[in-house]
């Protein structure tokens, strides 16, 4: 057991140094539950790596279904990755919708939506599956709210650091044409309006509401807001969260009770 939790935390640590902010936001969750919050974010972020981000295509694809079989093993009580592991006692959450999204996601990941709202339906399975199971662990309603904060998250994540990369942050064909660029100008950063532009239409697109959301993907949503923010003002993220992010995260922590 020592073992499998060493291996585990290092995953962990993996996901907190793309999103350092849950650091934070892990002062603000019960004692209980602080190791499943951290698991379910680490196997949260091993997901979204390997639906969207790898390089080739076909590696994407090979991941996503090496953790869809993952996952379906988990819900058999019978899972190998070391944070699989740690959640076995939970293999009751619907981790085999989880499976059947993840690859659906995965083999449409280079496809571009033709706008907002289509980038947001593209995203909507697999947000609509993490929250289901997110729920079913961490407590909270899957409720409408939190599935479009999940489907936001997704698509922000990818504006964030996907700009460089084939999809080009996945910069809907609508707004390229408003700000006549191209992909290549997206990749080669060349694009700050048409970026600037999505992130504040994925802003707009975001609900009110969503108190009765688990309490991960309020906070998620959160930090999503703040990335969002700094992109449609041009500025870069900050390295490490302020004393201002810590308010906001206790703010969110206390909005669920």
């Amino acid at each position: 057991m020592p073992t499998e939790l060493s291996a585990a935390a290092g995953f962990v640590d993996k996901w907190l140094q793309r999103e350092p902010a849950f650091v934070q936001a892990s002062l603000f969750v019960a004692p209980a539950q602080r190791v499943l919050f951290a698991h379910w974010g680490a196997l949260l972020f091993c997901l979204r790596e390997a639906a969207f981000e790898l390089s080739d295509p076909s590696l994407r694809v090979a991941k996503s279904s090496w953790w869809a079989q993952e996952l379906l093993a988990l819900a058999q009580g019978n899972a190998s990755h070391p944070l699989a592991n740690q959640l076995l006692e939970h293999a009751g959450a619907p981790w085999a919708a989880l499976s059947m999204a993840l690859l659906q996601a995965a083999s449409h990941s280079d496809q571009t939506a033709l706008d907002t709202d289509a980038a947001i339906t593209q995203m909507q399975p697999l947000a609509a599956a993490m929250v289901a199971v997110e729920a079913a662990l961490l407590g909270g309603e899957a409720d409408c709210a939190a599935t479009r904060w999940a489907a936001l998250h997704l698509l922000s994540q990818r504006l964030l650091v996907g700009q460089a990369t084939d999809d080009a942050g996945r910069i809907p064909l609508q707004l390229q044409a408003r700000f006549q660029v191209s992909r290549s100008a997206i990749r080669e950063g060349t694009a700050a309006a048409a970026v600037a532009g999505y992130a504040q239409q994925l802003l707009l697109a975001a609900p009110a509401g969503g108190v009765d959301a688990p309490l991960f993907r309020r906070m998620q949503w959160l930090l999503d807001r703040a990335v969002l923010k700094r992109l449609a003002s041009g500025q870069p993220a900050p390295a490490r969260p302020g004393m201002l992010s810590l308010w906001r995260l206790w703010r969110a922590a206390r909005q669920g009770r």
